[in-house]
């Protein structure tokens, strides 16, 4: 993990699927391998799925049933991909989707997973920068990028080495080595005490606290891109690494761990104690821990 960044060679891989379900299948493969951001060697194949392609994802992606009904089958393709990782870092915005689909289509036909160092330019760019939304789209033109992802592999993988290139001449401290690089997507729990200031009022703070202290649960009223949803939960603590602070906690009915975004949360309170209540208008009413 010392190893200079300009002694390291990264693959970025992007992948295109029939869905978004565990059952869905790898359609298209693409990546490209770099050092110091000048390309090696890239390759870029469609997958035959064994399955018809859902048309929401045809629709999103372009890639029809008849365009992958001739090409290989990922057994047929995986020697070629794994080359292309040997002694490198596997790159991918939002890597656990890419991963997930990959590592469940090495399973299928008995081939090992990727097990090296992974590289998330989605965590990098929540921990860099504050912004509303961090697809692979929006920072490009945020971060007003030359190239511009078009969910087909092999472009998003060119946006992809460019949002890269981006975000680490922005992060500081700059990082020198290929540890300190991947550090930069990992987030670094905070005391409850010393995790107030700018989105995290006393207040709020102090319903959460509380809520992980007697394991009771509480209510978030919490805005996303599509709207403001109640999340019935169990608070766990306080995480950041850079400008954005996340809340760390269970849902209530199944134990999912879910990170919550401070900047988001609406209001707070515990289920059936209304001591402990907190909305975002009641910012100036703060209160010590």
């Amino acid at each position: 993990m010392d190893t200079p960044l300009d002694d390291v060679k990264f693959t970025i891989v992007d992948v295109e699927t029939t869905g978004l379900t565990r059952e869905d299948r790898v359609i298209e493969l693409a990546c490209i391998q770099i050092h110091n951001f000048k390309e090696i060697k890239r390759f870029q194949s469609l997958v035959n799925p064994g399955m018809p392609i859902n048309p929401i994802a045809t629709e999103i992606c372009g890639i029809r049933d008849e365009d992958v009904a001739q090409a290989p089958i990922f057994a047929e393709i995986a020697d070629q991909f794994t080359a292309m990782l040997v002694d490198s870092v596997f790159v991918a915005h939002n890597a656990p989707f890419d991963l997930s689909f990959l590592s469940r289509e090495r399973k299928r036909w008995n081939l090992p997973s990727w097990q090296g160092p992974v590289l998330d330019t989605l965590r990098v760019a929540r921990n860099a920068i504050a912004l509303p939304r961090y697809s692979l789209s929006s920072l490009t033109e945020t971060l007003a990028l030359d190239k511009k992802p078009d969910h087909r592999a092999l472009a998003d993988v060119e946006a992809t080495i460019e949002l890269l290139k981006k975000l680490i001449s922005i992060i500081e401290p700059a990082p020198k080595t290929i540890g300190e690089l991947l550090s930069k997507q990992e987030l670094v729990p905070v005391a409850w005490a010393e995790s107030v200031g700018g989105d995290r009022p006393a207040d709020l703070i102090k319903v959460l606290q509380y809520g992980e202290k007697t394991g009771q649960i509480t209510e978030l009223e919490y805005e996303s891109h599509t709207g403001i949803r109640s999340h019935w939960i169990h608070p766990k603590g306080v995480v950041h690494n850079g400008p954005l602070y996340y809340l760390e906690a269970e849902l209530a009915e199944h134990g999912k761990e879910l990170t919550y975004r401070f900047d988001r949360i609406r209001s707070a309170r515990i289920a059936g104690n209304e001591e402990y209540i907190w909305t975002a208008s009641d910012d100036s009413n703060e209160s010590d821990i």
